[in-house]
């Protein structure tokens, strides 16, 4: 019943079992380190993110954050456990609110 929604890409997980703990820890009052794993109890793998975000100016914030996963790969072109097949990721941004 739900091949439709995996193969049109409107969810992008796979399992049903979850846990997903985070914290959030105010560095200064303008830095906030954030982080977050998405644990797959079915395969097991995980998705590791940390993004550190700063208040540059009035309504500027400047972002910095990866996402890392732990897991088996791939063999033969299958992928052996959900988070293990991610690649990493790394990212910037900077937003401006009006």
């Amino acid at each position: 019943p739900y091949t439709t929604a995996y193969s049109e890409g409107a969810v992008y997980l796979l399992g049903r079992h979850y846990l997903c703990p985070g914290l959030s820890y105010q560095i200064t009052p303008l830095a906030v380190l954030s982080s977050q794993i998405l644990f797959n109890a079915n395969d097991p793998s995980l998705m590791v993110s940390a993004s550190v975000e700063y208040n540059a100016a009035e309504n500027v914030y400047v972002d910095l954050g990866f996402f890392t996963s732990i897991g088996r790969g791939y063999s033969g072109g299958t992928a052996l456990s959900e988070f293990g097949a991610y690649p990493d990721v790394y990212y910037s941004s900077i937003r401006f609110y009006f």
